[in-house]
């Protein structure tokens, strides 16, 4: 399974949610985190811009941000998905990575129902094959409200929650991820039946 990860919106959380699903998808079978943005050798503490580095035994980092589109492209899809879970985060919903793995990947989007996010969603002209909504207390904005406007399914609805922002902060997210968080991105891994 190749999941790309990306939102229309800097800043809305893309990083940290590939993270914490490498981390669930970990708990499943052998995991590979392809990093484009840069930030996860900061998200798990590692050496900054180790070219591939391991978190757990079962997950490691691939940092391919400064490398080109088609080597990071190839690299990929000489990975086995039916024996592993590739994870990218690509940050933005342009990234050239998109277009080079669309017959092999499932671009998710990760959105906050945030009004601002939904009218880049519509400027950008294309959608993700699924969505990965994080909810703010307050927001007007319901999950259908985003269906309906993006025209693709939530998969997973992310609380966030104080505990994450506390476990990204203090380097937690390897050894305390926030349990919230990762029952809910379950769902966006399938099961060993369904991946086979």
């Amino acid at each position: 399974m190749i999941t790309i990860l990306s939102s229309p919106k800097p800043g809305s959380g893309t990083s940290t949610t590939a993270a914490l699903l490498a981390l669930t998808a970990a708990d499943d079978r052998p995991t590979i985190l392809v990093d484009l943005v840069g930030d996860q050798s900061h998200l798990f503490q590692m050496t900054p811009h180790a070219r591939l580095a391991f978190v757990t035994d079962r997950l490691e980092v691939i940092d391919a941000h400064t490398q080109p589109t088609e080597h990071t492209a190839d690299l990929i899809t000489a990975l086995n998905p039916s024996h592993y879970h590739v994870i990218i985060d690509a940050g933005i919903a342009d990234d050239p990575i998109h277009a080079s793995l669309e017959d092999v990947a499932t671009a998710t989007w990760v959105l906050r129902p945030c009004y601002l996010t939904l009218r880049r969603t519509v400027a950008i002209g294309r959608r993700p094959d699924q969505i990965i909504l994080l909810s703010e207390l307050g927001r007007s904005l319901t999950a259908s409200d985003v269906e309906h406007t993006i025209g693709a399914p939530i998969v997973a609805n992310v609380e966030v929650h104080p505990e994450i922002a506390r476990a990204t902060d203090h380097g937690l997210l390897i050894g305390e991820p926030p349990r919230r968080a990762v029952r809910a991105l379950r769902a966006v891994i399938p099961s060993d039946e369904a991946a086979a």
